[in-house]
């Protein structure tokens, strides 16, 4: 489970449900994305934008940005229904910021990359809490996250999602080979582990 550093304000943090120093997976080709946004009695403007990777490495971002308005908390951003859904093999970024004043924007970033459907994983089961866990033992972190998300009401999580997210922390184990900052996985590590008490 990766997610990125939080800005360290107490009062205005927002952190993307993904990676800063690998590229995150999923099998979804229209996923859903999550985002943590600081405090939940706030109001923000939202800037969400989604960019493709070409095979030079490139990104051009796919069809007009998304702007809206959004209360603090934990929140699902459904896969913008006037796109075309994400090819199999193809890597992303997905980029959201919030406004912090009237000329400033907090900017959190993430790659992913989709990819095909383990055989194993065809027949998800009929428990969304066996289907996450399923999901993450496969490293499939975007889709074990919304699949525990899926049962709770936007902004919050109660307390067997916060235990699942939790237990996803304390299950990864660092290998020094795929170049993964352990320091960054730490700190992100603890940040998650501080919002999942915060929204039990």
């Amino acid at each position: 489970m990766c997610i990125s550093p939080s800005f360290g304000d107490t009062l205005y943090t927002s952190s993307n449900i993904a990676s800063q120093v690998y590229v995150g997976q999923t099998v979804s080709v229209t996923p859903s994305f999550v985002c943590i946004v600081g405090n939940k009695n706030t109001d923000y403007e939202v800037d969400f934008r989604l960019f493709e990777f070409n095979e030079q490495g490139k990104i051009k971002q796919r069809r007009e940005t998304l702007r809206f308005q959004q209360k603090g908390g934990i929140h699902n951003f459904s896969f913008p229904s006037n796109q075309t859904p994400l090819e199999v093999g193809k890597k992303y970024l997905w980029q959201v910021a919030i406004r912090q004043s009237p000329d400033v924007w907090m900017i959190q970033r993430a790659e992913f990359r989709v990819v095909e459907i383990p055989i194993h994983l065809g027949q998800p089961p009929i428990q969304k809490t066996e289907q996450a866990e399923h999901y993450a033992e496969n490293r499939l972190w975007y889709d074990a996250l919304m699949t525990s998300l899926s049962s709770t009401h936007q902004g919050e999580l109660n307390p067997q999602v916060s235990n699942f997210i939790k237990s996803l922390v304390e299950s990864e184990h660092l290998d020094t080979s795929e170049g993964v900052d352990a320091k960054i996985i730490t700190r992100r590590n603890n940040t998650l582990i501080k919002l999942a008490e915060y929204y039990k």
